[in-house]
């Protein structure tokens, strides 16, 4: 504990664990967060989640209308189950809610609040009542997503002995940690619907909520996009509940990424091979149209970029391949910055290190925005794909800069994507645009 509390990060690309937490809890159709913690922490971790992420908006109950029991001197000294229970009451007679998600701050973990055993008063049958122990010193927003993950399978989902054929639940794009979660959630609903499947999504507003997440142990399988985060979470879900999952390290970025997910999601499910050949063809032939065309475009200005990628191991991964494989860039340099758990970094270096063409980009750790930008000082990139924090660091370097990862303060966000065939395209079309602004 007190090496982490001793390390100063600045210029951070996640929050807290009860940041991620909320957030992933806001996500889930007419859920609504209870933050038992001190005054400010609902309200700023909210604001500063959502507002980073591309003025997404609050969610259902978020910002100034999450409901917070605001902890104070009173309740360090005597606990604050009694002020829980006040505002508990309250959320559930003044809020029209599927669900109330109790989450706890430092305080009301670190002093030892029995959430469990008031949750457990107020589950009589009406709207359920859920409870996370949060606190921020717990991890970042990955973790706090994570506990989200695995509290809701214990406290929701029980074994099934049905099975809804083709039903597949997607996970690994956290909420509004990934700036793009809303349009990329769409386009693997979309790809995974084509090959005739069901896909179960768990977050976003098109989705059944809390139904989504009590009829996921009937699914065939799991889709893990990711090559950590919620990694403990299926495996746990196959042992307990008999779902097995399919990991896939990266969020798929352009044409061969996506279809070798789509060929991999296949061979799980055995679907007929031709379909997926179909749905391939048909994809590809769209997405290289687009492509053909915009290559006159480097042909007439000689553009050879070299690239730096400042994102989340998942996003990294995706726009690193695409970026090269597809696109001919060179990567000069892929830093991490979500902080993934160290016996999972090896297999990231990998993922990043069988390129096209023998191309081996410097892999760098990091999320001191300091210690990142003096690293991307070296570097020779053209193009710098990262945050709203990286631009002074381009422009010290002439060098153009595309907006991809959290936080993000300087566009809006809708249903934008940079998820399969299609964000391939978006994603070149801003790179370019970058360039020609630079």
């Amino acid at each position: 504990m007190r090496e982490v509390l001793s390390k100063i990060l600045r210029g951070p690309r996640y929050a807290c664990s009860l940041g991620g937490a909320m957030t992933t809890i806001l996500a889930i159709n007419r859920g609504v967060p209870l933050v038992h913690s001190s005054p400010g922490c609902g309200y700023n971790l909210t604001l500063g989640q959502v507002i980073a992420s591309g003025y997404q908006g609050q969610g259902y109950t978020g910002g100034a209308c999450i409901p917070s029991t605001r902890f104070t001197a009173k309740q360090v000294v005597y606990g604050g189950e009694d002020r829980l229970r006040q505002q508990l009451k309250a959320t559930l007679d003044w809020v029209d809610s599927d669900f109330v998600a109790i989450l706890t701050g430092c305080t009301a973990d670190l002093i030892g609040d029995d959430i469990a055993a008031i949750a457990g008063e107020f589950n009589n049958g009406g709207v359920p009542v859920f409870h996370f122990t949060t606190g921020g010193f717990k991890g970042n927003s990955f973790r706090g997503h994570e506990i989200v993950l695995e509290g809701l399978a214990s406290q929701l989902m029980k074994e099934s002995a049905r099975r809804e054929k083709g039903q597949v639940n997607v996970f690994g794009v956290v909420p509004y940690q990934d700036i793009f979660w809303r349009g990329d959630l769409a386009e693997i609903r979309r790809l995974l619907e084509k090959l005739g499947l069901k896909p179960n999504m768990m977050f976003g507003h098109k989705v059944f909520g809390l139904e989504s997440w009590r009829k996921a142990p009937e699914a065939e399988l799991n889709l893990l996009l990711s090559p950590w985060v919620g990694m403990g979470f299926v495996k746990e879900f196959e042992q307990r509940l008999g779902v097995p999952y399919l990991v896939v390290p990266e969020l798929p970025v352009g044409p061969t990424a996506t279809s070798a997910l789509l060929r991999k999601v296949g061979e799980k499910l055995n679907i007929d091979r031709e379909l997926v050949e179909k749905v391939v063809a048909e994809e590809e032939k769209e997405a290289y149209y687009y492509l053909d065309d915009a290559s006159d475009l480097y042909i007439d200005f000689g553009w050879h970029f070299n690239f730096a990628v400042i994102s989340d191991s998942n996003l990294a991964i995706g726009i690193t391949k695409f970026l090269t494989n597809d696109m001919g860039y060179v990567p000069h340099l892929v830093v991490i910055t979500d902080d993934p758990p160290d016996k999972y970094r090896e297999a990231i270096v990998n993922e990043l290190s069988s390129l096209n063409h023998g191309l081996k980009p410097q892999v760098v750790f990091e999320s001191n925005s300091d210690s990142i930008w003096e690293i991307v000082g070296k570097t020779e990139a053209d193009v710098i794909l990262g945050s709203s924090l990286d631009r002074p660091v381009a422009q010290q370097l002439s060098a153009s800069h595309v907006c991809i990862s959290r936080p993000a303060v300087e566009r809006l966000i809708t249903n934008n994507t940079l998820c399969g065939y299609r964000g391939g395209l978006e994603l070149l079309a801003e790179i370019v645009t970058a360039a020609f602004r630079a």
